[in-house]
């Protein structure tokens, strides 16, 4: 069987101080690399797989550079089924260095001292981290990091195996630059504090410079410390040994079971080969690859694990026969290092079973090698004294370094202080000085409030006197109000009789105007067609206001002043006969709601009348010329006008007119939006003192189809309901905006599903619900299909005065044109 070392990643590799042996001494038989893994998977030089926890801590310290030789032996002797832990105990350090110089940690500002804990704790991490990655480097190993901070690290540690029941436990026997391969037990004082009082659970290997110093076992015999095995090197004068492929990794094992067994041999291995040669292997190979070893059919193997391979009793027996001479002699074992090597693997010549029967010529082998072992050892010891001086003398230095760099440090303390006490005093003078400022201002603001005060009582005084006059003229303004208030009271009564008789005078002369028309007509002016040529640019197209089957109408101007010129179709008789019936009506008729005559032309049967600007409501229903809708306060004021002017055809003493055509397209609107009704071209005059009965018997039906009275396209008759059904339409199509087609069935149904809402015009506002619903009730009942369901003018006046009445307040601004 062959002990082969564990891979260790690169970065350890490389610092290494030297390799086993050359690429060509690692070459092997094919057993000797099936023998190789063998020895990987069943032995660990170190820790066994036979350990209760699966878990080896490793204590490391803060620089990389010295723990990383403890953190290789752990790698090279840690099988892959446990888990490495990095403990680290982090120690804040006292002082503090500050440009140059140490300081106490107590004698510095808080900021100072916490940027150099940062500092402290960032390279602390830097270096955990750093043995973290290298072993996170190595194929099939776990590692993970335990990080706490003390007063101290010895404590630390105990208080980490206690806290986390640790069991396997590596730390460092003492700095590797005090390190002697005669070192057998810690040096440390953190190390010896473990030894001593940690948990006997827990097993402690202790490592100095990459090697195994001694291990304190747990369990009941947790006290008790074993050291590791002790090397010397080869003799010198033994230059017939040379390095061979076939030597190569042929070795002696030793262990030391006790302190106080010095160098008891526990492992040892006997090979034979062609060349009947043997190695003796001091420490771990250093080189990253494996190391193979041919087995003996007669050699015996005892590792440090203190497993035992096949082998013979003999051979064993002879073996320890040659230990006990050794130390009856009281020498120890030296071996011969190979000067062509550069690794730390060391050969022994090969001792063959025939050999230890001659124990004379052995005996005089052995003292040779035991004498030249205490030279070796008195030159040792020499160069132990030359290092002890060296140390001592670095010692005296830095006291002497320390004691030079008091009065410096002195010094620096006296130079910081009177800088902080100068930065003081300048900032006691500056606040000195502003604090004078501050009391000039306020004495100059001072002044200023007393001049301020003096002059306040001086307006008090004059206020004092205003008042008192004051307090003399309110009296007297409440006594004028008092007064106003009467005579207010009084105008406003006899407002109330005044407007009471401009109502029965406005009666009056209506009267008279109605009975002055039977009996005459008015005077008008009359225009050649010369005039009506020249007002109307020879009749331009671009001066046409309207158009219909009557003619056209043009706007003008007479006279200097604005007029609409209808020309009626001067074909037929038709035309003749509108003409002269709407100047026989428009003649004897005034209201302010109805079109004014201003003069005819006989010659082209034309008719001159007020330009009205705002157009035909008809117009303004569907906003021609994208012009604004009007507001449904307006709407209501429209409704209002048309049924007073019905009103006034209808109640006339001497004779009745029924328009016969009432529609948007024939209400006309003025500049303030008041309406005028006009083309009374088919209007009939029927002599008759009761306005509901049939008045007119008309063989031919003529008018709008969509606001005519059903009953009058039944029968022929025409009377004043007939008028009240095209009125009711028109207000159907104020509320609502929409198509006279079937109007009064869609509002119909609306009303009766609770739904007006969806019905009238969101364009014309935000309609009161009350008063929509009160003008959609009237525009059903005047479009009742039987004339006796039908209300009058004047009863369908009286319900939109109602309503004019309580919208006048809110009242909106006309939209423009």
């Amino acid at each position: 069987m062959a002990l082969v070392s564990s891979s260790v990643p690169t970065f350890l590799q490389m610092n290494r101080r030297r390799s086993l042996a050359s690429p060509t001494s690692l070459h092997a038989s094919g057993s000797s690399r099936s023998a190789v893994k063998e020895v990987d998977e069943e032995i660990s030089p170190t820790i066994t797989k036979n350990e209760q926890d699966d878990k080896v801590y490793v204590a490391l310290a803060k620089e990389f550079k010295t723990g990383q030789e403890n953190l290789i032996w752990v790698l090279r002797n840690t099988p892959r089924t446990k888990k490495i832990i990095i403990l680290h105990v982090h120690v804040s350090s006292p002082i503090i260095p500050i440009m140059g110089a140490w300081f106490p940690a107590n004698q510095l500002k808080p900021e100072e001292v916490k940027a150099y804990r940062q500092k402290e704790q960032d390279s602390m991490e830097k270096a955990v981290n750093a043995y973290l990655d290298g072993c996170l480097s190595v194929k099939e190993v776990q590692a993970d990091k335990l990080v706490i901070e003390a007063d101290d690290i010895g404590q630390g540690l105990l208080q980490l195996i206690s806290k986390y029941r640790i069991t396997n436990l590596v730390m460092g026997a003492a700095a590797d630059k005090f390190y002697t391969k005669k070192m057998n037990e810690p040096k440390s004082r953190k190390a010896l504090m473990l030894q001593q009082h940690a948990d006997s659970s827990c097993k402690i290997w202790f490592v100095c410079n990459g090697n195994l110093i001694c291990t304190r076992e747990a369990g009941p015999y947790g006290s008790r410390t074993l050291e590791a095995p002790k090397y010397t090197p080869p003799r010198e004068s033994e230059k017939n040994l040379k390095f061979s492929p076939q030597m190569h990794g042929q070795y002696f094992n030793f262990h030391s079971e006790t302190c106080e067994e010095s160098f008891k041999c526990r492992s040892l291995s006997v090979t034979s080969d062609s060349h009947e040669e043997a190695m003796l292997p001091g420490l771990v190979q250093d080189n990253p690859g494996y190391t193979s070893v041919p087995e003996s059919k007669e050699g015996i193997v005892i590792d440090l694990w203190n497993r035992l391979s096949k082998s013979s009793r003999s051979s064993e027996r002879s073996m320890r026969s040659v230990h006990d001479e050794v130390l009856s002699n009281k020498s120890s074992l030296r071996i011969l290092k190979d000067e062509e090597m550069e690794g730390r693997s060391f050969i022994l010549p090969l001792v063959r079973e025939s050999k230890f029967k001659e124990d004379a010529g052995l005996n005089d082998e052995l003292y040779k090698d035991l004498k030249h072992a205490v030279i070796e050892a008195n030159n040792l010891s020499g160069e132990a004294y030359e290092q002890s001086q060296r140390r001592h003398k670095a010692e005296r230095d830095l006291h002497e370094a320390a004691t030079e760099a008091k009065p410096t440090e002195d010094l620096f303390f006296e130079t910081k202080q009177r800088k902080e006490i100068e930065a003081r005093v300048s900032q006691q003078n500056r606040e000195i000085e502003k604090l004078r400022q501050q009391r000039d201002e306020m004495f100059e603001d001072l002044q200023k409030e007393h001049e301020k005060r003096v002059t306040v009582e001086l307006q008090l005084a004059d206020s004092k006197h205003t008042t008192k006059g004051g307090e003399n003229k309110l009296s007297d303004a409440y006594y004028l109000l008092n007064s106003l208030k009467h005579e207010n009271e009084e105008l406003r009564r006899e407002l109330d009789e005044a407007v009471q008789e401009a109502k029965q005078l406005r009666r009056k002369i209506e009267e008279k105007a109605a009975t002055a028309s039977t009996h005459g007509t008015e005077h008008f002016s009359e225009f050649s067609y010369s005039e009506l040529e020249q007002a109307t640019n020879k009749f331009d197209s671009a001066l046409k206001i309207g158009e219909g089957g009557y003619g056209s109408v043009y706007k003008g101007v007479l006279h200097q002043k604005t007029v609409a010129i209808k020309m009626l179709n001067s074909q037929g008789i038709q035309g003749e006969k509108e003409f002269h019936k709407e100047v026989k009506v428009l003649s004897r008729l005034r209201h302010p709601n109805l079109v004014h005559l201003v003069g005819v032309c006989p010659q082209a049967w034309a008719l001159v009348y007020d330009y009205l600007p705002n157009g035909s409501l008809e117009d303004r229903l569907t906003c021609k010329d994208d012009t604004p809708p009007l507001p449904w306060q307006v709407r209501v004021r429209i409704a209002t006008e048309i049924c007073s002017a019905l009103r006034f055809l209808h109640s006339n003493q001497h004779f009745t007119v029924v328009h016969g055509d009432l529609k948007p397209a024939n209400i006309l609107l003025d500049a303030n939006f008041a309406s005028k009704l006009g083309d009374f071209g088919i209007s009939r005059l029927v002599q008759s003192s009761n306005n509901s009965t049939a008045l007119y018997r008309c063989t031919h039906a003529m008018g709008t189809f969509v606001y005519m009275d059903p009953e009058f396209l039944a029968s022929g008759d025409l009377t004043p309901c007939s008028d009240v059904y095209s009125l009711g339409i028109i207000i159907l199509r104020l509320l609502t905006g929409r198509s006279p087609f079937g109007i009064n069935r869609a509002v119909q149904d609306a009303v009766a599903r609770g739904c007006l809402k969806e019905m009238v015009d969101a364009s014309a506002g935000d309609w009161p619900y009350a008063q929509a619903e009160q003008l959609a009730q009237l525009g059903l009942k005047c479009c009742e299909i039987t004339r006796k369901s039908r209300p009058n003018a004047r009863e369908a006046l009286r319900v939109l005065e109602t309503l004019t009445k309580a919208v006048s307040k809110g009242l909106p601004p006309l939209p423009s044109k």
